[in-house]
């Protein structure tokens, strides 16, 4: 999968901020007549540009520019994407393109796909950049160990947890609080443990935990919306 952007564009990843504790993004330039390569993580508690391409928009999303905001001239960036639980695409990562849009006087994103590689390389060119996405050594062995874990049949029971667990990863990414995210870790090892070792005790317990922060914040959100509305009166 490839695709390319030019010198006034921008390559977006959107979500990033979602999962920023469990997902570590590091970023290697190398630069014409440059022989060592720089290296950063990027962190969001950082500055915006602590990066010479990469930018932080208030918006949370990620963008990253085939020009370096020190006047070097890029030869090449690879981004490195590692998650700490599960793989990349269970990050819902969104890519896309950002051009200057004159109607807005900014930069409006055309937002392409998902993102399902975890090496993202950018090799400049006389207009921009090419970008590819592949897969790492160790993302593909971790995939390989995993088409050779035997898979269990699933009975109609365990259908229904399954659906408990998506329904409420759902409705915990869109709960921007600390006890949301960590839930969010534990359904997705929960799901993973039910679907290679059956443990279905572990995966009600950890459902029974997000339901509780689900109505919780519901209590909470709907408690505020009364006292807005009587303010209001």
């Amino acid at each position: 999968m490839e695709t390319s952007i030019k010198k006034n564009q921008y390559f977006c990843i959107e979500n990033w901020c979602k999962v920023r504790e469990r997902l570590i993004i590091n970023i290697e330039c190398s630069f014409e007549g440059e022989q060592d390569t720089e290296e950063s993580t990027v962190d969001w508690n950082s500055e915006k540009h602590a990066n010479p391409v990469m930018l932080i928009r208030n918006s949370g999303e990620l963008w990253i520019s085939t020009k370096s905001s020190d006047g070097r001239k890029i030869r090449s960036v690879i981004m490195k994407l590692t998650s700490a639980v599960g793989d990349i695409e269970s990050m819902y990562l969104k890519y896309g393109i950002a051009s200057f849009d004159p109607m807005k006087h900014d930069y409006s994103v055309d937002w392409k796909g998902d993102i399902r590689h975890d090496v993202i390389t950018f090799t400049m060119t006389e207009t921009g950049a090419d970008i590819s996405f592949s897969v790492s050594q160790q993302e593909s062995a971790d995939r390989d160990k995993i088409e050779d874990t035997p898979k269990r049949e699933i009975e109609f029971d365990e259908d229904d947890i399954f659906g408990n667990i998506r329904a409420d990863l759902s409705v915990l990414r869109l709960i921007e609080t600390p006890e949301a995210g960590e839930c969010v870790v534990n359904l997705e090892s929960a799901e993973k443990n039910l679907l290679e070792n059956g443990d279905r005790n572990s995966a009600e317990e950890v459902i029974e935990r997000a339901e509780q922060i689900i109505v919780k914040y519901i209590d909470e959100s709907t408690k505020a919306l009364h006292e807005y509305k009587k303010s209001i009166i």
